[in-house]
């Protein structure tokens, strides 16, 4: 039940207004804290104000502590708070509460059910009954204002005058009634509910979605070497040819252009050439005969170095001495090969004329400048060159395996096909620049064939090769993805693979026949295939024992001997 307070008393005078005090409590403030700020308050009337879980307050003893000192300092306290925890003590000690600062103040209501007489000390419970029914009593005596002092005394003599009542009233609670607790039933089932819940989705994954079954089968096979030759045929109209082994293929290319640039490295005078004059003559001995003119541009040379002359030279008979006739030359224009100072000559220099030995020349010449400017070398253009190698090599392979993918068919690379490179060179060699750039063009060939038309071959190939004992077993794998080939001419190459001879198991369809099978009944078609040695059932998780209904959780391996 619940403790009844007194009616408030009418004042007979009005309520004076009362400036009252505000006081915030941190969570690191004790008891004595508070209490010392409650102290040395000016006003009689006191709001505390306190954080969100407040521990200051959490105990009964503090708050009477709390509520003890406010009443010797005959001040009024009320709690800013809206933990419902320290509303019950507060409701016990007789503290005045409220929700926000703005509401009105009161002091809780605390139902004599909550507290247990047996276990309960009588001190505590009268006091918590006796505050309880003085809550009317002073609830109107308070306003948003604040309480008067002698609106406190009537509050503390309301409390003194029904404490003794509300102790007989807890002794006398001893057969109480008890009241069932609904809250804890209706927590009891939704946790079963849960529970049941739980469980079913706990049993569909583990016996509906974990379930799986692998089926290990053990085969006996033999591996057979195969090797022939074949011819291409290029033709549109082309046909696979067994008796002849003749291929239909497809021919496809592709053009890579690539290029490098190097630094030139030539050196080239565009100086000034030498100029000058000699004058030819000859002498012939051992026969009576005249020399033979010497044509215009003819090289003459001195010290090493070449000129060439500029006009034809004539003979005229000059002497005879005796054993040799001697004849005079004409005087005729040369001019240096290269540029240079180095191509000047002093006056009656000597010259050789090339491939005369019977001429002789004397002379000079003069004006040979120097200028020299970087230009290409021919040993430039061959370093660009050799770097560009087969720099695009692997980039048109893959592009014609791509056609000829696209086109259905599969690429032998032993017949990639590189064409003579072509080459454009800016500029060329003996030009002046600073750099040579060298462009390359080639074009790229590659054949390919069906897969198709080539397993015909292989097949009919593979039957010659077995023996009469052989050729009742299954040809599980007729070698294709294997081939090699090798060119011996020009459309005409030999391959050569491996085939094996063994069961040819269709696990797909296999994992569809097995779905929901029992393990025996699966182990035994199995092992009725000619060429199955073995085979082993294994079901997981560890609480499975039986075959899943569905052919995707079924997984076949095969293993061969």
């Amino acid at each position: 039940m619940t403790a009844k307070s007194k009616p408030t008393p009418k004042l007979k005078t009005p309520l004076k207004k009362v400036q009252k005090d505000t006081i915030y409590v941190d969570n690191e403030d004790d008891i004595t804290a508070l209490i010392n700020s409650v102290k040395k308050s000016s006003s009689s009337i006191v709001a505390i104000v306190l954080p969100k879980n407040a521990q200051v307050l959490q105990s009964i003893v503090n708050m009477k502590l709390l509520k003890r000192a406010a009443t010797k300092q005959k001040k009024n306290i009320a709690l800013v708070t809206a933990d419902k925890s320290i509303h019950t003590l507060a409701g016990v000690a007789g503290v005045h509460v409220a929700e926000t600062a703005n509401s009105k103040p009161f002091i809780p209501t605390v139902n004599i059910e909550d507290v247990d007489g047996d276990d309960a000390p009588d001190a505590v419970v009268a006091m918590g009954a006796g505050m309880a029914a003085a809550t009317k009593t002073t609830d109107s005596s308070l306003s948003d204002d604040g309480v008067s002092e002698d609106t406190a005394k009537e509050v503390s003599e309301d409390k003194e005058a029904t404490s003794a009542a509300t102790v007989a009233a807890v002794k006398a609670k001893n057969k109480k009634f008890k009241v069932p607790d609904f809250g804890s039933f209706q927590t009891k089932l939704i946790l079963g509910v849960v529970g049941f819940i739980t469980l079913v989705i706990l049993w569909y994954i583990g016996f509906v979605v974990m379930p799986k079954a692998t089926i290990s089968v053990q085969t006996n096979t033999q591996s057979i070497p195969v090797s022939d030759s074949i011819t291409l045929d290029y033709s549109e109209d082309a046909t696979v040819n067994v008796d002849e082994r003749v291929l239909p293929a497809l021919r496809v290319t592709t053009e890579k252009t690539n290029e490098a640039t190097e630094e030139a490295t030539g050196e080239k005078n565009i100086g000034e050439k030498a100029e000058g004059k000699v004058t030819m003559s000859a002498q012939v001995c051992g026969a009576i005969s005249s020399p033979s003119n010497v044509p215009k541009g003819t090289g003459v040379s001195a010290d090493g170095k070449t000129y060439i002359t500029q006009e034809d030279a004539s003979f005229s008979f000059d002497s005879f001495d005796g054993s040799c006739l001697n004849f005079n030359g004409d005087t005729v224009a040369i001019i240096a090969q290269e540029s240079g100072e180095e191509y000047d000559t002093a006056k009656n220099t000597s010259f050789t004329v090339s491939g005369r030995s019977d001429v002789d020349a004397v002379g000079d010449a003069s004006g040979g400048t120097t200028e020299i400017i970087t230009v290409v070398s021919d040993e430039d253009v061959a370093v660009a060159k050799a770097s560009l190698g087969e720099a695009a090599r692997g980039e048109a392979l893959q592009e014609l395996r791509q056609k000829l993918t696209e086109a259905g068919y599969t690429a032998m690379d032993v017949t990639l096909d590189i064409k003579e490179p072509k080459y454009a060179i800016s500029p060329i060699a003996g030009e002046e620049g600073e750099s040579v750039t060298v462009k390359q063009t080639v074009e790229y060939e590659l054949t390919g064939y069906k897969d198709s038309d080539m397993s015909v071959i292989l097949d009919a190939v593979l039957a010659e090769t077995l023996s009469e004992e052989n050729e009742t077993k299954n040809v599980s794998d007729n070698g294709l993805s294997g081939i090699t080939f090798e060119s011996t001419g020009e459309n005409d190459y030999s391959f050569s693979t491996v085939a094996v001879i063994g069961p040819s198991l269709d696990v797909d369809a296999l994992a569809e026949e097995f779905a929901g099978k029992k393990r025996g009944e699966i182990i035994d078609r199995l092992e009725s295939i000619d060429g199955v040695v073995s085979a082993e059932v294994n079901y997981s998780p560890m609480w499975i024992t039986t075959t899943p209904k569905s052919a995707e959780k079924i997984t076949i391996e095969v293993q061969s001997q």
